[in-house]
């Protein structure tokens, strides 16, 4: 059955998450616990396989592999004086 799922994200370069099989990344932003998230279209009974997130700040390089944009998400966080984008992209 289709369903969306919530994928947590750590603010990092690049990392490694379980999705299920053909997932389609719909957006990110934060969740009302500030938890950066990827929200997924799914197919829950699909298996699981690895996907590489890339959660590039503004001004950082992009990584010279295929890449499908996902979203940009503001992050205030911390200090509303300095505000960070995080643009997130999927390898293809």
């Amino acid at each position: 059955m289709e369903t969306i799922y919530k994928y947590p994200l750590e603010i990092t370069d690049k990392q490694e998450i379980l999705m299920l099989e053909g997932a389609v990344p719909l957006c990110v932003d934060f969740d009302g616990n500030n938890q950066l998230c990827l929200w997924a279209n799914v197919n829950d009974t699909a298996g699981k396989e690895k996907s590489t997130i890339y959660v590039l700040g503004t001004g950082n390089p992009m990584p010279d592999v295929e890449m499908e944009y996902i979203g940009s998400v503001r992050d205030e966080r911390t200090n509303k004086k300095i505000v960070f984008t995080w643009h997130v992209f999927i390898k293809i």
